[in-house]
């Protein structure tokens, strides 16, 4: 698993105490009186309603116990790129977009109407309605005056913090930080991805068709055989007979070129005439009948 990186800041929310306990006081005070009766009733209870009873007081102490661990241990990180609201056991992430931090007046002249689910609790802490028309988050422990409105992926979100300074601080840290992150991407040379070569299609055969096979094992290449002796010895006579048999042809071809007759030679002017006498034909001029001051027979 990945380290988590540290946020920018840890905002610290404005409490009520009293008004975060009053509903886990609410709960204790209703599970000390269900435990009452079934103690010290007037009424002699049997035993299935009096554990019914027991059971209920213990449900109605987990139930109450459960809000105020839960409650008391709400805090609100600012991260690099989102705003982290997390308690004891769980934890919700709001990545922020770019827009305007703005403050909203609840109480006095000109207040904005703001309405949460748990608001009868004393405390907001979820969804919430903003002047009755937009859907927004809200995290306010406490009966602020203002509250923060950060624009988020979710819905603008509403953060009572103790200190509004401290806030406004973190996300201007945050933003910047955004800033320099998207400058090293711009300037980053682009990365080369490999695509691999597309891998032969798998033919898809129903559950139904399929037959069980056992897997064949690949084959192996067969070892070289060694000779016995004989067979090296009838190896070596059929080379030795190929060697005398190209030995014999060759001879027999040196004798026959030996056996032939030699040109007769011919005198260097009957050469020379019949190497003149095509060329002087192909400058005669074709005629029909010899020319009478010809010197040459008709052929």
């Amino acid at each position: 698993m990945a380290p988590r990186i540290p946020p920018i800041a840890r905002i610290r929310l404005a409490r009520s105490i009293g008004r975060l306990l009053r509903p886990t006081f609410l709960l204790l005070l209703a599970a000390a009186a269900v435990v009452a009766v079934a103690v010290l009733g007037p009424v002699r209870l049997g035993e299935p309603a009096w554990f019914a009873l027991v059971a209920v007081a213990a449900l109605l102490t987990i139930i109450g116990l459960r809000l105020a661990v839960r409650i008391l241990t709400v805090g609100v990180d600012v991260e690099e790129s989102a705003v982290r609201i997390h308690w004891l056991g769980g934890e919700r992430r709001y990545p922020l977009t770019p827009g305007p931090v703005t403050r909203v007046r609840l109480t006095g002249e000109h207040a904005s109407s703001l309405r949460a689910r748990s608001r009868w609790l004393g405390w907001s802490l979820g969804p919430a309605r903003l002047r009755g028309d937009e859907a927004i988050h809200v995290v306010r422990l406490a009966p602020t005056a203002t509250v923060i409105l950060i624009p988020t992926e979710l819905g603008r979100l509403a953060v009572a913090a103790a200190s509004e300074e401290a806030l406004l601080d973190a996300l201007s840290r945050a933003a910047r930080a955004r800033q320099r992150l998207e400058e090293l991407a711009r300037d980053a040379p682009p990365v080369e991805v490999e695509v691999p070569p597309p891998l032969a299609a798998t033919p898809v055969v129903d559950a139904d068709d399929a037959i069980e096979t056992d897997p064949q094992p690949p084959m192996a290449e067969p070892a070289p055989r060694v000779l016995t002796g004989i067979e090296r010895a009838m190896l070596e006579a059929q080379r030795a007979r190929e060697q005398a048999d190209a030995e014999m042809t060759r001879l027999a071809a040196e004798a026959a070129a030996a056996a032939m007759p030699a040109p007769a030679a011919v005198p260097a002017e009957d050469a020379a005439r019949a190497v003149e006498a095509p060329a002087r034909r192909r400058r005669l001029p074709w005629r029909r009948g010899p020319r009478a001051d010809s010197q040459e027979a008709p052929e």
